[in-house]
């Protein structure tokens, strides 16, 4: 759930309150987080495709929980769990240090902030796993054939360059994403026949591609390295 969150969930500043959701076109996604943590969810709006797109408010009330179970195991939202869950204790007092705590949540969602102290994880403990399997159910991408790949996009390049030196792989700048620099990590084909096996099982919407992916052949054909050729 923490990679999950970290994927696709927000905890932005409004002018009177904070906000903590998590949106997804699947709503098994934020149906899941309902279920351990209350709330409601709605139909937010539709995208270009047609498909719904469905948001998961978290309920003030149970947002320290929220951070309690998903910062140790979290990280792009870490500093919003922590700041948040400040807030949450300043309810109903002290209107100037609720402000204070709003606007600090504002710059964190502004600025691209750092990741380069993650500690060092056994890439195959079902901690690590269950966080990649959220990343990967969020915002990656896994195709069988004829082209075979394992791609996981952020704005977060901190976040990709860790989980390269835990699996490997390359990682690319790829198109601006809600005005940020947008970057994409991939697997080539032999990585990622490593580490699928072990995160199957902590797959949803992205499992029965997952099985499609292993079921191929080897002689299936990969992407060009040269279409990554600026590599960070």
């Amino acid at each position: 759930m923490a990679g999950l969150f970290d994927a696709e969930g927000s905890i932005y500043a409004g002018k009177q309150n904070i906000n903590v959701r998590l949106g997804n076109t699947d709503p098994a996604f934020p149906e899941l987080f309902s279920k351990y943590f209350g709330g409601l969810i709605n139909i937010a709006t539709k995208l270009k495709s047609g498909k719904p797109y469905y948001m998961w408010n978290c309920p003030m009330r149970r947002v320290i929980e929220l951070a309690t179970a998903l910062r140790p195991h979290g990280h792009q939202l870490r500093q919003h769990f922590y700041l948040a869950s400040a807030y949450v204790t300043l309810v109903g007092r002290n209107s100037s240090r609720r402000e204070s705590i709003r606007e600090k949540i504002r710059k964190l969602t502004k600025v691209e902030y750092s990741l380069k102290n993650l500690p060092r994880r056994n890439p195959f403990s079902k901690t690590m796993l269950a966080y990649l399997a959220g990343l990967m159910d969020g915002d990656g991408y896994i195709r069988p054939k004829p082209c075979r790949y394992f791609t996981l996009t952020s704005t977060c390049p901190d976040l990709l360059k860790w989980l390269q030196n835990h699996y490997n792989g390359v990682i690319r700048q790829t198109k601006m994403k809600k005005n940020k620099q947008s970057y994409e990590w991939r697997l080539r084909v032999k990585e990622a026949e490593k580490v699928l096996p072990y995160l199957i099982s902590h797959l949803r919407a992205k499992k029965d591609m997952a099985h499609r992916y292993l079921k191929d052949s080897s002689t299936t054909t990969s992407l060009p390295e040269s279409t990554f050729s600026q590599m960070i």
